[in-house]
């Protein structure tokens, strides 16, 4: 007998989940038990295992808003104090086509926030954080639109990329670059009609008050999907709750890249930093979270559009 190949049928069997979604959305995933149900009082939870490949495991915690992963880097002592210890986070990804499951309001649940973010990590104060990303957006008619945009939390909380075309099935790159605590750039890729965008995201003048990148600690790399933004909340956590998320396309985070100040270091989801997260509630999972490849992974949600299958048009 092939022990080899039984060791490998059966870790792959331990970790596949089966879906409930459309017809053609019923491939297995390797994620987090869907039907698991956690103790929300107790966030954040102790860490699972999600198996990535056949052989490597990764940790994957879960908040009640939002999915995705972090990745920090440790401020180098060659950093000048005025730069943050990230200088650049680059991910990719394509945007979803959203609807609603069984009793989803629409006025509750018709946006879906993708971004990639840099900030501080364990500052006092905490300090601001630049984003950039996708907002896409169910519309009356059951259609998905979609936009880009780009934020100096809290001081800016949103700024609209302007001429930048962007819709459901695009696979956008973005690069967030910040060139010291106050000031950075964003760009923006459009792979489908290969339309670069750039813009600047900036600090107001410091009389308004301090919203400064906290640069004298660790830095910390973002790559989230959520939903509808709250005023009332911080990021990542300004989505209200899991009810909030609409179903969506499986988004596939290809890539996510994060770079020190002087270049000289570079972290990925290898990294031993790198922490990935789901949605949970005392329901179970509502987005759940998969590999792909050696250095990106795949949100998707656990349930069923009420009407159509997630491939409507």
């Amino acid at each position: 007998m092939n022990y080899s190949l039984l060791l490998v049928v059966l870790v792959f069997a331990q970790y596949s989940v089966q879906t409930n979604r459309g017809s053609k959305l019923t491939e297995k995933h390797l994620g987090v038990n869907e039907n698991t149900s956690f103790d929300l009082a107790s966030l954040p939870l102790p860490t699972y295992c999600r198996h990535h490949g056949l052989l490597l495991d990764y940790p994957v915690s879960a908040t009640t808003s939002w999915a995705g992963a972090t990745i920090d880097m440790p401020r180098s002592n060659t950093s000048d104090i005025d730069v943050p210890a990230i200088r650049s986070v680059k991910a990719q990804w394509d945007i979803p086509r959203l609807c609603l499951r069984e009793n989803q309001n629409i006025s509750s649940a018709r946006m879906l926030q993708m971004w990639i973010g840099i900030s501080g990590k364990g500052c006092k104060p905490k300090g601001a954080m630049i984003q950039a990303g996708i907002r896409a957006v169910l519309q009356d008619d059951g259609r998905t639109t979609a936009s880009a945009w780009v934020s100096w939390y809290p001081a800016i909380s949103y700024m609209n990329i302007v001429d930048f075309d962007v819709g459901p099935g695009d696979v956008v790159t973005i690069e967030l670059t910040v060139s010291d605590a106050t000031n950075g750039k964003v760009q923006i890729i459009n792979g489908r009609t290969n339309q670069v965008a750039s813009q600047p995201a900036y600090s107001p003048d410091p009389s308004v008050g301090d919203f400064s990148i906290c640069s004298d600690s660790d830095g910390r790399a973002w790559a989230v999907v959520e939903g509808p933004f709250t005023p009332k909340r911080d990021p990542p956590d300004t989505a209200a709750a899991a009810d909030e998320i609409p179903v969506f396309d499986d988004v596939s985070f290809r890539t996510l890249e994060v770079s020190a100040p002087d270049k000289t270091e570079s972290r990925g989801l290898h990294d031993d930093s790198a922490m990935l997260y789901v949605v949970a509630n005392d329901q179970g999972v509502a987005v759940n979270v998969d590999a792909l490849g050696d250095n990106g992974f795949q949100l998707y949600t656990t349930k069923s559009c009420a009407n159509d299958p997630l491939d409507h048009e």
